[in-house]
């Protein structure tokens, strides 16, 4: 396993099992991991003194022509992964494991791997350590959430619900209707497909209803309007 934060190298890690300390330096906006799996069950477990952790958060991905993977350009903040797919989530850093409970790590923490696992032997994960955000170009929008969104959500003020498979596409739901202003979206599952709520409200305007959520980050439009 190699980490990379920013697009610089910050370490390595080649033994089972074996949890190992990374230092990110301050400002960083992007954790990229390339794991290789030899032999056996495959998965990628950490966490950060911040509270983040692996988890369906992250996006995965074998290497494929449609997800841009050359060089080492993907580890960059300025990469865009809209197109990568979630994370799965394969087993808690508690309870039973393949590979016991790693202590040092939190127990919040998943077992992550790409959503073919059997396929792919060799992945490549990012996770936003920052702020992050969804861009749509043509009409400037800008769908944002920040590590305090993550698993809240908007009650009530709904407009429609759906199915989707990221994040990016409960977005584009949400531009396509003119009255959208905010969605929740489930970010943890052990489904690949993820829930879409599109909201008529933002939590500015009604926050008694803007409440903790576990397995959903609430995303609003902050540029450009609607």
């Amino acid at each position: 396993m190699t980490v990379y934060t920013d697009g610089r190298y910050a370490g390595t890690n080649s033994e089972i099992n074996q949890p190992v300390s990374f230092t990110l330096r301050p400002g960083t906006n992007v954790l990229a991991v390339r794991c290789l799996n030899l032999h056996g069950e495959a998965g990628i477990l950490g966490s950060l003194s911040n509270a983040l952790v692996t988890d369906s958060r992250w996006k995965c991905t074998g290497r494929g022509k449609r997800y841009r993977i050359k060089g080492k350009y993907w580890t960059k903040a300025l990469f865009d992964d809209r197109d990568w797919p979630q994370a799965v989530e394969y087993f808690p850093n508690r309870g039973w494991t393949y590979w016991g409970n790693m202590s040092a790590i939190s127990d919040k923490a998943f077992w992550i791997w790409s959503a073919d696992k059997g396929k792919h032997e060799e992945v490549y994960c990012r996770r936003r350590v920052s702020d992050f955000s969804v861009r749509h170009r043509k009409r400037g929008e800008i769908f944002q959430a920040t590590l305090k969104e993550v698993d809240h959500s908007l009650l009530l003020h709904s407009r429609s619900q759906f199915g989707v498979t990221s994040v990016t596409q409960c977005a584009q739901k949400c531009r396509a209707d003119s009255m959208c202003l905010a969605f929740n979206f489930q970010h943890s599952s052990s489904s690949p497909v993820r829930q879409c709520e599109l909201k008529d409200a933002s939590r500015h305007q009604d926050p008694r209803n803007y409440v903790g959520r576990r397995g959903y980050t609430y995303y609003e439009d902050v540029g450009g309007g609607l």
